[in-house]
């Protein structure tokens, strides 16, 4: 048996499948550090190929829900990111540099401002971003549209902070 259709390579990527599972047909955005994006998106690959092979007992995956979106899904690498979701989306996503959510971009006094309008991906690659440290200096990001529960969600899983805006109300900047 291949090394990568082990118990052990399967159990390695089994949040980031039930997270495919769970956010299909949409996408979802990995950070493969410290792998690279090559590395990764195989790995991934491979272990998602071993799970519906052995049907191995992992409790985080729905195998049977895995079976039925496989051959539809897409595993791509854009840029510094491995991204994962239905191929309509996945093709959606690369006709737009912003995945299809409206951005606007304008310059403040702080950095660089980018408007999202209550796009949850969006927001979620954003922090992904920022916790990266992908940026060359330091922009100011305003969003709207998150709930408490997202706002602790996101500071949890990334390495930002996320407060209220001082003159815009309802509206949040990610730091």
């Amino acid at each position: 048996m291949r090394h990568s259709h082990r118990i052990s390579a399967v159990k390695d990527y089994a949040r980031h499948i039930a997270a495919v599972i769970a956010e299909y047909p949409g996408i979802v955005t990995f950070n493969p550090k410290p792998r690279s994006v090559d590395t990764f998106a195989s790995r991934f690959r491979d272990a998602c190929n071993a799970q519906l092979l052995y049907n191995y007992p992992v409790d985080e995956i729905n195998t049977a829900r895995l079976r039925e979106i496989w051959d539809e899904t897409e595993v791509s690498m854009q840029g510094e990111f491995v991204v994962v979701g239905s191929r309509a989306a996945i093709k959606a996503s690369k006709a737009s540099p912003q995945g299809g959510v409206s951005v606007r971009n304008t310059t403040s006094e702080a950095g660089v401002e980018v408007l999202f309008e209550g796009a949850e991906r969006a927001i979620e690659i954003l922090c992904n971003m920022i916790s990266s440290g992908n940026f060359p200096s330091k922009p100011v990001f305003v969003v709207s549209g998150l709930e408490e529960k997202q706002i602790q969600y996101l500071e949890s899983i990334y390495n930002v902070g996320i407060v209220p805006h001082e003159s815009q109300p309802g509206k949040f900047k990610i730091l």
